[in-house]
């Protein structure tokens, strides 16, 4: 995923690359991606201000990146899906998932990760800033 914010948001095709650039003066950052090597699966764009070229969103197409461009406080302004192989297989799969158990498992496995993430957030936190508190211990947890 690229994420740009800020004014002067740019976004175009130039000598077949895509051309992308964020902030004014100083700060202005910009990079070029060509098609056979891009990373980008997301284009994220947080703001109001700049532009995008009709030929940078074929671009986006061609290389099956998705562009999203969001407002300040999160708003969705627009949201494209990149083009992905309609696997019948998948989607029978998917479909059977809320019925078979297979749903509920991977919620709960998806719900543990997240938790273990915070977990470790929260441990490397109390490190960084010379706490010994661990949220692990059962006598130091507030009910």
């Amino acid at each position: 995923m690229l994420a740009l914010s800020g004014w002067g948001l740019n976004v175009r095709v130039r000598r077949r690359r895509l051309v992308v650039a964020d902030g004014l003066g100083p700060r202005r950052r910009e990079g070029a991606f060509f098609r056979a090597s891009s990373p980008i699966k997301r284009l994220v764009l947080i703001g109001r201000s700049g532009s995008v070229t009709l030929e940078a969103i074929a671009w986006l197409n061609d290389t099956r990146a998705a562009l999203i461009h969001l407002d300040w406080d999160g708003t969705v302004l627009l949201a494209s899906a990149a083009w992905r192989s309609d696997d019948g297989r998948l989607r029978r799969q998917q479909a059977l998932a809320t019925t078979n158990g297979t749903g509920i498992a991977i919620a709960r496995e998806l719900v543990a990760a997240k938790l273990r993430g915070q977990r470790d957030v929260l441990l490397e936190r109390g490190k960084s800033r010379g706490g010994d508190h661990d949220p692990r211990d059962p006598a130091r947890r507030s009910r």
